[in-house]
């Protein structure tokens, strides 16, 4: 898939990496309407938790999200939506999941849906995703992420693909030109070269800690054509420790120790390099289109000063293609079929009515928030052409500035498909090592990585 979409404000993705780190390793509770409780179906009464409820810093939001459970309650009488603010962690998810004791509706990433499916702790809600208008307008590519067998196990909601951001004053000041982005690794360790030696601004700063090492070392491995994962299921071996995977981080660590272009701390999460990026402390950052509201409101960063750049690809061996991800809806195996219905149904309101869609982008709008930016797209037809119109009528973003991003032609490549997470946590300290140490070799630290994560594969773990 290579076609764009322009996204609207309902439709963002790493929210889950966000408030997660925002929350804490902790629960942090906070429900709406009634206390929270296991699903029930009796005497045509109907409850169903979720755990999207948006975060308490942001009580505009919350009060957005509680008015849409009103209208859809007052629609659908008998039925009581139990909200909860419970970030989506895989360790979390599955050790609630052990004990049956996680939320009916989880709002989850593209990564876990497989890994979800092959321990049954999702429900097959086929009959009911059916049911629904806009689920025949799917791609083929975003419908298998949570699908097996025929059978329909979630519903993707979101989708984006990271390029590389930059601050459009900082890269002018070193006497680069916005319109003319770095094509291959050489160029780009060219540019933050320069920029650092032009401003004294770091060119660049990499995410290395809480999964989102791993996360990035994945997209650097795909724009040099390689691979991370082979077979399947029971089957799959970690092929991470390849000739690529080399090549970029003798390239990463040579910006590090040789160039001195990239921030120097090493521990960089999801949060920390939404901040320093948008305080101006590095000029680029691997990032998707959709951080631009959090940075907008987090840190009040000036939009007309971000622009988006397809991302570089390997000089001898381009991959031509980037990474792409997104959320997903998927619901608690067990549930009664009265309850799956209705928290299809709430998702089928929530997330993909474009009456819901385009009053929420009208909000977003007048309220500042930034509205357009491109996205991944996971739908065909009328049903796309109505989400990118809406988009397109309240757009409030400086398009242009991404216009070489979301034209790119890169190929979506997905991320890999068997226990992600874990092999992501795997890579982080690898990532880590070439940054911490001129003398790290990047081999070595693939091959335990290698090993580490094959025994959790081997383990089913």
């Amino acid at each position: 898939m290579t076609s764009r979409s322009f996204g609207n404000p309902m439709l963002s993705r790493r929210t889950l990496m966000r408030n997660a780190a925002i929350a804490g390793a902790g629960f942090v509770g906070a429900n709406i309407l009634a206390a929270c409780g296991p699903a029930s179906s009796s005497n045509g009464l109907i409850t169903f938790t979720t755990n999207e409820l948006p975060a308490s810093s942001n009580p505009a939001q919350v009060k957005i999200y509680q008015d849409y459970v009103q209208t859809f309650q007052q629609n659908h009488k008998g039925v009581t939506i139990n909200a909860l603010n419970d970030p989506y962690t895989t360790q979390g998810y599955f050790t609630k999941a052990a004990a049956h004791s996680q939320e009916d509706m989880v709002d989850a990433p593209f990564t876990d849906p497989q890994l979800m499916i092959a321990r049954g702790t999702v429900a097959d809600i086929t009959t009911y995703a059916k049911q629904q208008s806009f689920f025949s307008s799917y791609t083929p590519s975003a419908l298998a992420i949570a699908s097996s067998g025929g059978s329909v196990y979630g519903l993707p909601y979101a989708g984006y693909q990271l390029g590389l951001m930059f601050n459009i004053k900082l890269i002018k000041a070193a006497g680069l030109d916005p319109a003319s982005p770095p094509k291959t690794w050489d160029d780009f360790r060219a540019y933050a070269k320069q920029i650092a030696q032009k401003t004294g601004v770091p060119g660049f700063v990499e995410l290395t800690n809480q999964n989102t090492g791993g996360w990035h070392l994945t997209n650097w491995i795909y724009t040099g054509g390689g691979n991370l994962e082979s077979g399947s299921g029971s089957s799959t071996q970690a092929v991470f420790n390849n000739p690529v995977a080399v090549a970029w981080l003798q390239n990463l660590q040579a910006m590090k120790f040789t160039d001195k272009s990239l921030y120097n701390e090493v521990l960089v999460g999801y949060n920390d390099a939404l901040q320093i990026f948008g305080t101006n402390k590095a000029a680029m950052v691997v990032e998707a289109s959709d951080t631009l509201p959090a940075l907008q409101t987090a840190y009040q960063a000036d939009m007309t000063n971000i622009g988006l750049w397809p991302m570089p690809q390997s000089p001898t061996n381009p991959g031509n293609a980037t990474l792409s991800g997104g959320h997903v809806y998927v619901f608690k195996a067990g549930d009664s079929s009265d309850v799956l219905n209705a928290a299809v149904e709430w998702a089928s309101y929530y997330r993909f009515d474009l009456s819901v869609i385009e009053n929420s982008t009208v909000q977003a709008a007048a309220s500042g928030l930034p509205v357009g930016f491109p996205t991944a797209t996971i739908f065909t037809g009328s049903y796309q052409q109505s989400l990118q119109a809406i988009s397109q009528k309240y757009a409030n973003l400086p398009l242009d500035n991404y216009a070489l991003y979301a034209n790119s032609g890169l190929a979506l490549r997905p991320e890999p498909p068997v226990q992600t997470q874990a092999m992501y946590a795997a890579l982080d300290p690898v990532v880590q090592g070439v940054l911490t140490s001129a003398k790290a070799d990047p081999q070595t630290l693939l091959n335990t990585a290698q090993t580490n994560f094959q025994a959790t594969l081997s383990s089913g773990s």
